[in-house]
């Protein structure tokens, strides 16, 4: 794995909030496999893959 990702074992799927240059929207992130090099995606309410702005992003995952 690269050093620019963390080592978080998770898989499924769930409701995001994204703020990204002055706006808010929300959709949902789905990880197929709990495999540490599998992709973590972001999806928009019409279900097409979030493309971010270029620069460094911080995620942060709240558990129940």
């Amino acid at each position: 794995l690269s050093k620019d990702y963390i080592k978080i074992n998770t898989q499924g799927s769930g409701e995001i909030i994204v703020y990204e240059d002055g706006s808010v929207r929300s959709g949902t992130w789905e990880k197929n496999s709990s495999k540490l090099d599998s992709r973590l995606v972001f999806y928009d309410n019409d279900g097409k893959e979030i493309v971010f702005l270029p620069g460094n992003k911080w995620v942060e995952i709240v558990t129940n």
